[in-house]
């Protein structure tokens, strides 16, 4: 019983550590299935893997956390995007 409490502490700070790499796939993945058939996948994958690296690299992982939420925000409310909707979410990342 006395080991629950930091079991539990241990699993947050787990998730917490893993926080943005969960977001990042989840978001990064909901954009590649949401865009057209035709819209270059890889151009999609190396602008979030940029800005992940940017946001690690420059200690803004707060931010880049924001933007993805952002980016869901968008994607929760549509079933298909455009190619100009699909670069409107990756400018996003560059912000």
């Amino acid at each position: 019983m006395l080991l629950l409490p930091f079991i539990f502490l241990g699993a947050l700070f787990v998730l917490r550590s893993y926080r943005l790499d969960l977001v990042h796939t989840v978001v990064l993945e909901g954009l590649v299935e949401r865009a057209p058939e035709a819209y270059p996948r890889e151009r999609i994958i190396d602008a979030f893997e940029e800005a992940r690296h940017r946001a690690r690299e420059t200690d803004q992982a707060e931010v880049y956390l924001e933007r993805l939420f952002r980016i869901s925000r968008r994607l929760e409310k549509v079933q298909h995007i455009d190619d100009e909707q699909v670069a409107q979410m990756l400018q996003i990342l560059e912000e």
